[in-house]
């Protein structure tokens, strides 16, 4: 364990962690990935984890069937031992969903970390995708963020509320 603790402080071990991070999600739901159930957990989805060597990501999601509404957690894993979550909730109609999945796309392909979601601004076919960060937007630090998106008429078509810390 003592050289875990060691190694998560290396720039190295930051820098893999983060590149593991921009590829899974580049793999995952922005790009159409199939995502399946969660065994023991109903209603959850996700991607099939990443994994590359000693690193896994993993990104489940549950979509409220009660109203409009979603919750997800990304974690990062390292030889079995998480190393860094990012928790985000809130709800998006879905004439929205293809301007989220272009604004996280558009972050994750320039490997730009807007504390785990898409730019400061972003507009996708009219529609205005908006990401304040809150606190922090360190990949390796504290972070969250406030992400809405406004349809090409001006009105609010959902948001979510994102936060997340390494573990290192």
């Amino acid at each position: 364990m003592e050289e875990l603790r060691k190694l998560a402080k290396t720039p190295a071990f930051r820098a893999e962690a983060e590149e593991a991070f921009f590829e899974a999600m580049l793999q995952g739901y922005v790009n159409g990935a199939e995502m399946v159930p969660v065994a023991g957990f109903p209603g959850f989805k996700m991607a099939p984890p990443y994994v590359r060597g000693p690193w896994t990501v993993g990104d489940p999601y549950v979509n409220s069937v009660l109203r409009l509404g979603s919750s997800g957690t990304t974690t990062i894993w390292f030889q079995d031992f998480p190393v860094w979550t990012m928790q985000y909730l809130g709800w998006y109609h879905k004439d929205a969903i293809p301007c989220l999945k272009a604004a996280l796309r558009a972050a994750y392909e320039k490997k730009q970390f807007f504390a785990g979601r898409g730019p400061k601004h972003f507009e996708h076919e009219g529609f205005l995708y908006q990401n304040t960060i809150d606190h922090g937007a360190s990949f390796n630090g504290l972070f969250g963020c406030e992400e809405t998106i406004y349809s090409p008429k001006g009105e609010l078509m959902g948001g979510h509320t994102v936060q997340g810390m390494a573990k290192f």
